[in-house]
């Protein structure tokens, strides 16, 4: 482990271990930020579908359906492709944040481990 001094101390081995389960946890938030935003862009997307087919309605005396399913496709399409990416992201980032946690725990025990043969001269 990179930053130890000789002597033993419980607060550098602390210090140290923090600083790798960091590294771990790095691109973990980015994960996260993307599987939060990516369904509001496609909500995004479907109200602005929305908003073109009665704006096609307001423009028009007579309706038809070819009219408005430009609006439509383009609201369903844009719903669909946010959850397409956000779900198998968000169940990564679930995955993964597990993952991290699992390692920071041994992690902790090895760094325990270390200062007490360290301590008692082993």
């Amino acid at each position: 482990m990179e930053g130890l001094e000789q002597n033993c101390n419980e607060q550098e081995l602390s210090v140290v271990g923090t600083k790798q389960v960091r590294e771990i946890e790095k691109g973990l938030s980015w994960l996260g930020l993307i599987a939060t935003i990516t369904p509001l862009l496609g909500l995004t997307g479907t109200v602005l579908g929305m908003i073109k087919a009665f704006m096609v309605i307001a423009a028009s005396t007579t309706v038809n359906p070819p009219m408005l399913a430009g609006g439509i496709w383009e609201a369903l399409i844009t719903t669909a492709a946010g959850l397409l990416v956000a779900i198998p992201i968000h169940v990564g980032h679930h995955y993964l944040e597990k993952q991290a946690d699992e390692i920071a725990f041994v992690l902790k025990e090895i760094t325990m481990s270390l200062y007490m043969r360290c301590r008692d001269g082993v």
